[in-house]
């Protein structure tokens, strides 16, 4: 979700014990560049409205669990940090 409001009702809903919150973090120019369908270039010349992050807002998350700089990251980097994060947090659970 792209508001902190949202993400703490579903934290409330599932249990702050069973709800992990993950942002992946990567800044605008990248989202940009990955986007096969245009979206965002659609959306930064004004083609499409109430995109999130663009002409809607995004709450960075102040808290969040794991952090996943998808942006400096390569994909299996990325998996491993997610993956590790998961054997910590239910090897200890």
């Amino acid at each position: 979700s792209p508001y902190e409001a949202d993400r703490q009702r579903a934290r409330q809903i599932v249990g702050a014990d069973r709800f992990i919150e993950v942002y992946l973090k990567t800044d605008i120019a990248t989202c940009s560049a990955r986007d096969p369908k245009q979206l965002y270039a659609r959306a930064i010349t004004g083609q499409t409205t109430r995109f999130t992050g663009i002409s809607d807002p995004y709450e960075v998350p102040t808290a969040p669990d794991l952090v996943v700089e998808t942006g400096t990251m390569d994909i299996a980097s990325s998996v491993a940090l997610v993956m590790d994060f998961e054997r910590r947090r239910f090897t200890h659970a």
